[in-house]
């Protein structure tokens, strides 16, 4: 299987895709770029949330920038059958670091990741 295996599109921006070992995450159909400086966003953090008395499901997907700190929020809606899978995934609610190249490099990034990893090193993320 490949590293990440599509699961569900959401929109004509985001889909939901499955690592190796089920772990669900979200992520947009193409490479996305800071609005400020044009270095590759990277994916933060996200959280998916239920609320039952409107009975929708939503996730919050935090992107940032690796140079300026531009900090991005989405609010996609989600289908109810894929908001527990995606609150038992082990990168729900965390904030990526390791995972963060091979993301990428899913994603069609190029040449750029080894820039991002650098400057991610540089700032502690491991």
């Amino acid at each position: 299987m490949a590293r990440f295996e599509l699961v569900a599109k959401l929109n004509n921006t985001w889909a939901i895709y499955k690592d190796r070992d089920g772990n669900l995450i979200p992520l947009p159909h193409n490479p996305w770029y800071c609005p400020k400086c044009g270095v590759p966003l990277v994916i933060h953090r996200f959280a998916a949330y239920y609320h039952k008395a409107e009975d929708f499901g939503h996730l919050d997907i935090n992107a940032k920038c690796p140079l300026c700190g531009h900090f991005d929020t989405f609010g996609i809606s989600v289908p109810r059958n894929l908001i527990h899978k995606l609150q038992m995934s082990k990168y729900h609610g965390r904030t990526l670091r390791k995972e963060i190249p091979e993301i990428m490099e899913f994603m069609g990034f190029g040449e750029e990741v080894d820039i991002v990893k650098e400057r991610l090193k540089s700032y502690g993320y491991w």
